[in-house]
């Protein structure tokens, strides 16, 4: 990492909040997980941030105290964390105290109208946070994961649903189709029967052929005595 001239520390080594002229930085705010917002502050106060953090290099870490409360405001994302300026300017005071020790400074306060944050060592809980984070991360893509699992899963037994609703219709037709074809078939057979007017006419050439027969046969006239 390059030096500015006349440094006497490094705030952004000590004061963790980005690396040396850093092209995005990220909210110094904590979430609900006790770890490091994911958001990027807005170019604005991105190159406050970095003018500050250089100012505060080439001073003596116990004459940069006042510049703690437009830092923590410049390095916290305007939507969510912007309350917990007062507990990022207690944080760095603390830091400033380690490097200096005794220095018996009191803090100053940022102008904030939220209530001050709890205090957290950012350099002690560096490694842990990032863990946090990750871990975070990949409770999001899980979650994320199981919520797509089950969509499809929801999906493929409404497709189920509706295919057997559509077996059941195809059946319903079918059955259909074979009363009509049954049905079909009773008419036809009803047509190709003998009508009652020819079966009256059959039964009367029968019964005339029967008094034929059954009549006697008369005698020859044509020859004999008298």
């Amino acid at each position: 990492m390059s030096q500015t001239p006349g440094q006497r520390w490094n705030p952004y080594v000590e004061l963790d909040i980005t690396t040396h002229r850093s092209k995005e930085i990220q909210c110094t705010g904590l979430n609900r997980y006790n770890a490091r917002c994911g958001w990027t502050v807005e170019k604005e106060a991105r190159e406050q941030i970095l003018r500050l953090l250089d100012d505060m290099s080439v001073k003596l870490p116990r004459d940069t105290l006042n510049l703690l409360p437009q830092l923590a405001k410049a390095s916290l994302c305007r939507k969510y964390h912007q309350g917990q300026a007062d507990g990022k300017v207690e944080e760095w005071t603390a830091i400033i105290n380690e490097i200096v020790p005794h220095s018996g400074v009191n803090r100053p306060r940022a102008d904030s109208a939220q209530p001050s944050q709890p205090f957290f060592n950012t350099r002690a809980t560096d490694s842990s946070s990032r863990n946090l984070t990750e871990l975070t991360d990949l409770q999001f893509k899980y979650d994320k994961v199981v919520k797509d699992v089950n969509a499809l899963h929801d999906q493929n037994k409404a497709l189920e649903e509706k295919l057997m609703a559509e077996r059941q219709r195809v059946q319903d037709l079918e059955a259909r189709v074979a009363k009509l074809e049954a049905a079909i078939v009773t008419v036809t057979n009803v047509f190709v029967v003998e009508k009652p007017e020819d079966r009256r006419s059959t039964r009367r050439a029968t019964q005339v052929q029967e008094e034929s027969a059954s009549r006697p046969k008369r005698k020859s006239i044509t020859g004999g005595n008298f």
